[in-house]
């Protein structure tokens, strides 16, 4: 059952959308946390997660402004990189336009090769 799904995954973009969901929703939370405890106006308290005390933050004495700064510079750092990914495909996706192929470009597959060596490309290339 867990074979058919991953097969599902891979064949679509769905894998690649619950990768950026994963990825995003700490993020988002952490924000509305912060943002909410800087609307009852203690943006200058010491940063204190609603589940658990955070020992690093808290042994620092970051606050929840700085915390809600340090959030959303990642958050767009993030989205930045990724912007950036889809652009560096743009020659690939316009070449699958032009000639109306029937694949996707690098930036979805990149995301779904499981061999972090490569080692399916280029191994036999000699110089």
């Amino acid at each position: 059952m867990l074979r058919k799904f991953e097969f599902s995954l891979r064949n679509t973009n769905f894998g690649f959308m619950i990768f950026l969901l994963a990825t995003l929703l700490p993020f988002l939370g952490v924000i509305i946390h912060c943002s909410y405890n800087i609307y009852l106006g203690k943006g200058l308290d010491t940063y204190d997660l609603i589940i658990m005390d955070h020992p690093v933050l808290t042994n620092l004495g970051v606050s929840y402004l700085e915390v809600l700064i340090a959030d959303i510079a990642t958050l767009v750092a993030l989205l930045v990189g990724l912007l950036i990914r889809y652009n560096y495909y743009k020659d690939e996706r316009d070449f699958i336009k032009k000639y109306k192929l029937n694949a996707k470009t690098g930036f979805y597959q990149d995301f779904k090769n499981s061999s972090s060596s490569g080692s399916e490309r280029g191994e036999s290339f000699d110089d």
